[in-house]
């Protein structure tokens, strides 16, 4: 029996990666279908999160890169041999050329039972019912078999940058940020024979505390108003553990029906107690003249121009402070919604109804790289009441967020072959 199977590596909005799907076609084409034979009993997906050596430095953005490897065990559950085209797809990768030049660029590498396999780029053919969100227009694919009742793993591993995006819609706090995401696609894993007995995915960040607090130090923000140090934390999923390497997420019988997500995140509210009395008394100036949108209940009138966009604004100010306020608690806590710094919109675009609910309700984690970083907090949180002149939230303490990271035990013939690796990397 022949069918065709997809283990999927998807690039959208963010860098995202996906675990097996299962597919049908012909030549060039494939397309989704249900797979009835073939079980994805296990998968373990590992992370390891690097910066490159320039990264965040001399002007260069910070983007560290991501080294995958994926081990899916998968069994024939039929008594008859499987002949399988198995890949993984991918919408686009922006600026990396033909198909020689991707499949060099990633380090894309598949072994099936211990042997190398060829891989091929192919366009894919999307069922729309399937596939909404045109996930699979390429793929990466080669040609696998299975015997009757055979158990066989296979291994992929690849390279790819996270994606760097700014966030323009934190508008209950008037102010900007950005992110630097990965996500990877964890519904596919439903068009195989069920369940998924286990999965794990392991996001190795032991790299990211000392190059990020670089790139984010006091000097690199500056404006006609403002010079502060930024915040800067992880976001993640609830499922997921913190620990001294970083954040593992386990999943039985199931996995989640969309994707997982982690971030890097910086918002450009001050991260340093001594700043924010600063950055308060600062803010009318700023909001006069920023022809930003904000959200409406911060807003209490627009001057100029009969303009809401770009006329001069005077801003609530007990409510932006109390906006300000609830965000600090929310992330000292170690958790975050949508609704806690968005009202429902991005990019000045309002949300349709079941997607901005679903977005102001999604809860993550949130992870400071050092401990340090939280005590501020709950001395700004501390300042903020004060000038509010409400009573203290009275935060209770959590050891478990205050773990910091292993450092990476890199040997310096690692480092080098490290940065020569980056520098090929951008030069080539």
């Amino acid at each position: 029996m022949k069918k065709y199977i997809i283990l999927a590596l998807g690039l959208i909005a963010t860098n995202v990666f996906a675990n097996t799907g299962v597919f049908n076609g012909a030549g060039s084409q494939v397309m989704p279908i249900k797979n009835d034979a073939i079980q994805l009993k296990e998968e373990e997906v590992n992370f390891v999160i690097t910066v490159p050596p320039f990264s965040g430095k001399y002007g260069a953005p910070f983007i560290p890169r991501v080294d995958v490897k994926a081990i899916f065990n998968l069994q024939n559950t039929s008594n008859h041999k499987e002949d399988l085209q198995i890949g993984f797809p991918f919408i686009d990768i922006q600026g990396m050329g033909g198909k020689k030049s991707i499949l060099d660029k990633i380090n894309f590498r598949v072994e099936s039972a211990g042997k190398s396999y060829a891989v091929q780029k192919k366009e894919g053919l999307v069922d729309e019912k399937l596939d909404p969100h045109h996930l699979f227009k390429k793929i990466f694919a080669w040609q696998d078999s299975f015997k009757p009742k055979q158990t066989k793993q296979i291994q992929v591993s690849y390279q790819l940058d996270m994606s760097l995006f700014g966030m323009d819609m934190l508008s209950k706090l008037a102010t900007r940020g950005a992110a630097i995401g990965f996500s990877y696609i964890t519904g596919t894993a439903y068009t195989w024979r069920q369940p998924v007995e286990k999965a794990v995915f392991k996001f190795d960040l032991r790299s990211l505390p000392e190059a990020y607090e670089l790139s984010r130090r006091k000097e690199t923000f500056k404006s006609p108003f403002f010079s502060f140090t930024p915040l800067a934390y992880v976001t993640y999923e609830l499922a997921g553990q913190w620990d001294k390497n970083g954040v593992t997420m386990s999943y039985k019988d199931k996995v989640p029906e969309s994707l997982i997500e982690i971030f890097i995140v910086k918002v450009n509210l001050p991260a340093k107690a001594d700043e924010i009395e600063q950055y308060l008394a600062d803010l009318p100036a700023k909001l006069a003249e920023d022809g930003r949108s904000i959200t409406k209940e911060v807003v209490k009138e627009t001057k100029g121009d009969n303009d809401p966009l770009f006329g001069k604004k005077v801003y609530n100010e007990k409510t932006l402070w109390t906006n300000i306020l609830n965000f600090y608690r929310g992330i000292y806590q170690g958790k975050m919604t949508g609704d806690m710094w968005s009202e429902g919109k991005m990019w000045g675009s309002t949300l349709e109804p079941e997607k901005k609910k679903i977005f102001l309700e999604h809860q993550s984690h949130v992870h400071f790289f050092a401990k340090e970083d939280r005590q501020e907090i709950k001395k700004i949180i501390a300042i903020l009441e004060k000038k509010l002149g409400v009573s203290p939230s009275n935060l209770p303490d959590n050891p478990a967020l205050d773990e910091e990271l292993n450092k990476p035990t890199d040997s310096w013939l690692n480092k080098i072959g490290l940065w020569f690796s980056g520098l090929y990397r951008r030069i080539f």
